[in-house]
């Protein structure tokens, strides 16, 4: 054996991801019927300094004992490690001299004897020890990006190879519903694929509908389904959402911020639809941005709190849609209303749910909606100013 597969070091915040690969190595060394010698699990999910020497102490034993019965490599699991990193714990130096023996003991070690894999949610890479696994043993992180865009390109990548091991696969509208509604957790993705592909029942495509009608959506993106019901106007979707919401005790001031935000962006894109500044196409399911005067695109930047041509062209199309079922007065309308409820909301008597059902009574239960849709591009049908 090289010394490159003695030691195995998983770490990031990917923890199903982390998890998934170190326990696919397992059981590529480790067969089930030998695990009762051939496998040593030591936790160290632990932070206290007694229980981290504790945790060290048993890990260097377990790797440097050869195992029961055993004639091959044992191969020694050390498990949601959290004292890797720069927190509380780690910081003392008591912790940190004890890490840095252990990382001088494998850096000293030769190349035949037991395997260590090491699963940990984060590790200090300017360490002893992070620079003595790179350069003598594995490494691999599992990190979600912290940029918005680029974690919901690593969820893409996730969900996009997760359906293709159940044998499915999705267009871009049901791969971003489905994102939509459950994030870029992997755990979370991976069950939710789960459940997809048993509900399908061998069928390959996966549908929007599918999506809508199986996938549980996270708390975050409940709250996306209320902006968007209010944004399509749809008053009995928004009533269900947003008791469904209460029943998770989600706050109505945070609800009835985020209807807020909502209307603020459809203001936006309403006024970049009139100005020729954003166009539907692909029969109104996608939307481009097109050329802007000078200064434009950095104004919608600062009020819509990110580039606007960095988000997909559905979801895109998706808001210029909801903007068309409003006209700029009724934007206006809306937002006063949301206003004077958030203030009543700490001042009023009323209960919050029936106060929050209001509004969206006062929103939405009026018969327009559906009101001033237009062709793709066109600048007719207007709803009345």
């Amino acid at each position: 054996m090289s010394i490159k597969g003695r030691v195995h070091l998983f770490a990031g915040d990917d923890e199903f991801a982390v998890r998934t690969t170190a326990g696919e190595l397992m059981d590529s060394l480790v067969p089930e019927s030998d695990r009762a010698f051939g496998l040593e699990v030591v936790e160290g999910q632990v932070e206290k300094k007694e229980e981290v020497f504790a945790s060290i102490k048993r890990c260097e034993e377990a790797f440097l004992t050869p195992g029961f019965l055993m004639t091959g490599a044992k191969v020694v699991w050390w498990r949601d490690v959290l004292f890797l990193s720069e927190g509380q714990t780690a910081q003392s130096e008591d912790v940190k001299n004890r890490i840095k023996g252990f990382a001088q003991m494998l850096r000293e070690m030769e190349g035949e004897g037991n395997i260590l894999i090491i699963t940990t949610p984060k590790v200090d890479r300017r360490s002893l020890f992070f620079k003595v696994c790179s350069e003598r043993f594995t490494v691999r992180e599992f990190l979600v990006p912290e940029k918005s865009a680029d974690a919901g390109r690593y969820a893409q990548s996730v969900l996009q190879h997760e359906l293709a091991s159940h044998g499915l696969r999705a267009d871009s509208e049901a791969l971003l519903r489905f994102l939509a509604r459950v994030g870029v957790d992997s755990r979370q993705i991976v069950n939710e694929v789960e459940k997809l592909s048993l509900y399908v029942q061998g069928r390959k495509e996966v549908t929007v509908e599918d999506v809508d009608a199986i996938v549980s959506p996270s708390a975050e993106s409940a709250m996306w389904d209320i902006q968007d019901a209010v944004g399509q106007r749809q008053f009995g979707k928004s009533l269900q959402v947003l008791r469904n919401l209460l029943e998770q005790r989600e706050s109505p001031i945070g609800i009835v911020t985020m209807i807020l935000g909502r209307l603020k962006d459809l203001q936006v894109y309403r006024e970049a639809l009139d100005q020729g500044w954003l166009r539907l196409k692909s029969g109104g399911r996608m939307a481009e941005w097109g050329q802007m005067e000078p200064g434009v695109e950095e104004q919608l930047t600062h009020v819509l709190k990110r580039n606007p041509r960095s988000l997909h062209p559905f979801r895109v199309g998706m808001l210029a849609q909801q903007a068309q079922l409003y006209s700029p007065a009724m934007i206006r309308r809306a937002q006063q209303q949301v206003m004077a409820v958030q203030e009543a909301l700490v001042s009023s008597s009323v209960p919050a749910a029936v106060q929050v059902e209001l509004l969206l009574a006062r929103l939405l239960a009026d018969g327009t909606a559906g009101a001033g849709v237009r062709a793709a591009g066109g600048r007719t049908g207007s709803p009345t100013r």
